[in-house]
């Protein structure tokens, strides 16, 4: 080979060992981006007034719950709430959803925890499909609530709260939460479920304004609630 022909192949060694570097460095890049995500993700989940709260009930039974975290009277903030008044706030097939009379505020509450803690295992069902996050760093920092919800946590819950959950779930459109669970090996849809269950299509008032929306989910589930002050 003459040296114009070795210059030239080492200029095309240089810049396919830089192109290999540079890939190299993006997807570390990337990785760390992903990471980050995660953890993020995680930490705003965690520290949720709602999650914190449906964590507690999944977690325990009969303990005080942060209800109203914003409320103006520090004695209104917490509750002790039990299973069987946790199974009462929350709606069956067929049930009217209007909440009224006793206690309709804290029900009220309960079911905004039960939404948001819902909202975010759709979300986190979400980042999966879309390769955002691989399903094992999921399962690391959020499967324990996960088998939990589909009644197989640490601590053993009465089957009718775990299927109240359930109902709320199907009934307010959580499919993503329905799907995640399925990623583990669980059905939470309940085997009684009707054709139609969704809050806001043939039950409430109220109509949905944007179909899978957050606001749209929050409507529909909502569709009860009057507002708090």
């Amino acid at each position: 080979m003459s040296p114009k022909d070795w210059l030239e192949l080492a200029g095309g060694v240089l810049a396919l060992a830089t192109f290999v570097f540079a890939l190299v460095q993006y997807r570390r890049e990337q990785q760390w981006r992903r990471v980050e995500f995660l953890v993020d993700a995680v930490k705003e989940f965690e520290e949720s007034w709602g999650v914190k709260n449906i964590m507690q009930i999944l977690d325990g039974e009969d303990l005080e719950m942060e209800l109203r975290p914003d409320a103006a009277d520090p004695a209104k903030r917490k509750l002790v709430v039990t299973d069987d008044f946790f199974v009462a706030a929350l709606p069956q097939y067929g049930d009217n959803y209007e909440i009224e009379g006793d206690r309709a505020t804290e029900k009220i509450a309960i079911r905004e925890s039960l939404d948001d803690f819902l909202t975010r295992l759709d979300r986190f069902n979400s980042h999966i499909e879309t390769g955002l996050i691989p399903m094992k760093a999921v399962d690391v920092y959020i499967g324990y609530w996960i088998r939990a919800l589909a009644g197989h946590g640490t601590v053993e819950k009465p089957q009718e709260l775990i299927q109240r959950m359930w109902m709320y779930a199907d009934m307010c459109d959580y499919k993503g939460t329905q799907r995640l669970c399925a990623r583990y090996g669980f059905s939470i849809k309940p085997k009684s479920a009707p054709e139609k269950t969704r809050l806001g299509v043939n039950s409430s008032p109220r109509q949905r304004p944007i179909p899978g929306s957050p606001d749209d989910k929050r409507d529909s589930c909502r569709a009860w609630a009057s507002p708090l002050l």
